[in-house]
């Protein structure tokens, strides 16, 4: 997913821990300060949100995902040229071609020659055996990425000789290369790896803030709630890197993040506020402003009270005033809807918009039992708008007797809390990094999927799900997620608020950006003029 907010379950306790242990960091910086700008050959990029992770395997969010992106490459990637359904086409990458058998189950992989990692150990067969295998065993976010939720989908990973490899699945799947090329699924050097612990524990530690790739950079140093520094490779297999050091700055708080855009100490900039991006656009700054299938919503965990109650839900769900917080925060780039699939994914539904009905708020409360209740929602740290829309969310719900109590929570704290199911109440922004509804609902609804973070089981949604998902007739595939949106939103577990637009905030003179699904850049195209 992109998984921009889950956390792999099994090892989410691990993951926390080695946040706390890598901030010292990997390595000294050479990066140029705030106080004196960025050098020609120098990108400075910020970001709003702390990294929890650098290894492909357990990557979660949108910012681990950035980390991964520019220091791995995989088989296949997604360009920015698109179909005709509007899906990017998959391209290659570490493999310049491929094969499918007649029954569509085994894809044959062919992989560049003379292609090596960054410790200079050339990339074969076994690695990429060795890469995928390691992602399935894990049991992080990318084992579902690359399997929707399915551990049993891929039947064998196999070396043919050291330039071929075969993946066979149990059985045929139109999306399947367009989750493989998903970030995560990179190469791992495990020759590398093997000599800081290889599959162990301590390997994991290594790997959660160093990197063993093929990409086009390096991790110079590693401070995750900080500041991140990424070095150009010299001997990168695909096109050179434009910019030989970015250094990627974690600023959580939205004036500081402005002030750094606005002086020009910041080239690129991800979280700046909605409010302030036309003003900075006034000011001679570029403005990158595309549709997205990410969205921010409030998350009611079923298994907790008040919450398992549905009337309980569907009284929030009455009281909240969508459209008066998309016009107030959204600065027009927003969309809302409802259901779970927002308007930028392909099968997106048109369900009716609906108004804000405080008298059956509280009829649904009465018939519940409910007179008073005191809840926890918790917000992610950096994430300005969310805490602004959780203060409008709050009042909303005071005139019902709900009294909400936000707390802010660091990256990882909050990342561990929802993950786990201790949140009560959340507010978040996730989507699919794979524009088809599948990826994202096979984890964001599904009974029992361990990435479901609100416990939502609906036995007709899973139905309909199971239908949609290799229904190759678009007429049907509409059909089935329209009647699994209706139920979504019957059942109220989610509370949409709406889709923002992906906006990044670029200097005058910044050139090479490119826009994908994922909302991850390359930077190795990314320059400053």
């Amino acid at each position: 997913m992109s998984f921009p907010s889950a956390v792999p379950r099994g090892a989410l306790a691990a993951a926390v821990a080695l946040v706390a242990a890598l901030a010292a960091g990997c390595g000294s910086s050479s990066s140029t300060g705030a106080a004196g700008g960025a050098a020609k050959d120098t990108l400075s990029v910020a970001v709003n949100s702390a990294i929890t992770t650098a290894d492909p395997a357990f990557a979660c969010t949108t910012y681990d995902y950035v980390v991964v992106k520019n220091t791995y490459d995989n088989l296949v990637t997604l360009g920015s040229e698109r179909d005709d359904t509007g899906a990017a086409k998959v391209e290659p990458a570490l493999a310049e071609r491929w094969e499918l058998s007649a029954d569509k189950r085994t894809y044959t992989f062919h992989l560049r020659s003379g292609v090596t990692f960054a410790s200079g150990n050339p990339m074969t067969a076994d690695d990429v055996v060795y890469s995928l295998k390691r992602v399935l065993a894990k049991e992080g976010c990318q084992q579902y990425v690359l399997t929707t939720g399915d551990p049993k989908a891929i039947k064998a990973i196999t070396k043919v000789d050291d330039r071929t490899v075969t993946i066979t699945l149990r059985r045929a799947d139109p999306l399947f290369l367009t989750l493989l090329a998903q970030t995560g699924n990179g190469v791992v050097d495990r020759k590398l790896l093997a000599r800081h612990g290889g599959d162990s524990e301590a390997g994991d530690r290594w790997l959660a803030g160093h990197t063993a790739g093929t990409g086009a950079y390096v991790l110079e140093s590693y401070n995750p709630d900080t500041q991140v520094d990424f070095r150009a490779r010299k001997g990168y297999w695909g096109t050179a890197s434009k910019t030989s050091l970015v250094s990627m700055r974690i600023v959580t708080d939205a004036t500081t993040l402005e002030t750094l855009v606005r002086s020009g100490d910041v080239d690129m900039a991800y979280g700046i506020p909605l409010k302030d991006v036309k003003t900075l656009k006034a000011e001679g700054k570029q403005v990158f402003a595309n549709a997205s299938q990410f969205y921010i919503y409030v998350g009611l965990n079923t298994s907790r009270k008040p919450f398992d109650d549905v009337r309980v839900r569907q009284a929030l769900q009455a009281a909240l005033p969508v459209a008066d917080i998309a016009k107030r925060f959204g600065y027009g780039y927003a969309q809302t809807f409802r259901g779970p699939i927002p308007p930028a994914t392909a099968f997106s539904p048109k369900l009716p918009a609906g108004t804000p009905d405080i008298a059956k708020a509280k009829a649904l409360l009465a018939q519940a039992g409910v007179t008073h209740a005191t809840v926890t929602l918790d917000v992610k740290s950096g994430e300005t708008l969310q805490a602004d829309i959780a203060t409008v969310v709050q009042n909303a719900f005071r005139p019902l007797g709900v009294d909400v109590k936000i707390a802010t929570l660091g990256a990882s704290a909050f990342s561990d809390k929802v993950n786990t199911f201790k949140s009560q109440m959340y507010i978040i922004k996730d989507g699919g990094t794979v524009n088809d509804p599948a990826y994202f609902l096979g984890f964001f609804v599904a009974c029992g999927n361990p990435f479901n973070l609100v416990k939502y089981c609906s036995k007709a949604v899973d139905a309909d799900l199971a239908a949609a998902r290799r229904e190759e007739d678009p007429a049907k595939r509409q059909a089935a997620y329209d009647r699994l949106s209706a139920q979504v939103d019957a059942d109220a577990p989610v509370l949409p608020i709406f889709a923002p637009n992906n906006v990044v905030v670029g200097a005058a003179g910044l050139k090479g950006y490119v826009y994908y699904d994922d909302q991850q850049p390359l930077f190795r195209t990314l320059s400053i003029g």
